[in-house]
């Protein structure tokens, strides 16, 4: 079977819009400790969010959720942030103390492909996998990959 990475949630969202999460089950499966965190923290609020927390649920045994350095850290800050918001006197502790929280930036997901990308140039893989992008940027602007790395695209596996 084919080892699959997923260091973006966009394709997951792609793929869960159109119905089509299954055909990640041709797969084995890995997705980052941040992708799995950012989707099923949204997934109260959005319906496809929780298709795909549900998807990841019901195919745990499949679906390897992978620890990052980068993943720990944004999930601590997100956390942080979260209570920021909601803990009137946690806020005010911080800024007294000259700490002011922000959220976790929206482009998180193109800075966390490219991060993990690098770590397989890095560290190349054996044997060969595939990294799920979405189209578009990361598709466009990443031209040099371990060659045991294999960009594939939302639309490669329709």
């Amino acid at each position: 079977m084919v080892a699959l990475i997923i260091p973006d949630g966009r394709p997951l969202f792609t793929l869960a819009t159109s119905n089509s999460l299954d055909l990640l089950l041709e797969f084995e499966i890995t997705i980052t400790d941040f992708v799995e965190f950012e989707i099923n923290r949204v997934s109260v609020e959005c319906c496809i969010a929780k298709r795909i927390s549900d998807f990841i649920r019901i195919n745990s045994s499949l679906i390897k959720i992978q620890d990052t350095a980068i993943g720990q850290s944004l999930k601590q800050s997100a956390l942080i942030y979260q209570r920021f918001l909601e803990d009137p006197i946690f806020s005010q502790y911080l800024i007294d103390i000259g700490i002011e929280s922000a959220p976790v930036p929206n482009d998180i997901s193109e800075l966390l492909t490219i991060s993990y990308l690098n770590r397989l140039i890095v560290n190349p893989p054996n044997p060969p996998l595939s990294v799920l992008v979405d189209e578009g940027f990361l598709l466009d602007s990443i031209s040099v990959v371990s060659p045991n790395v294999h960009l594939l695209s939302v639309k490669d596996l329709h």
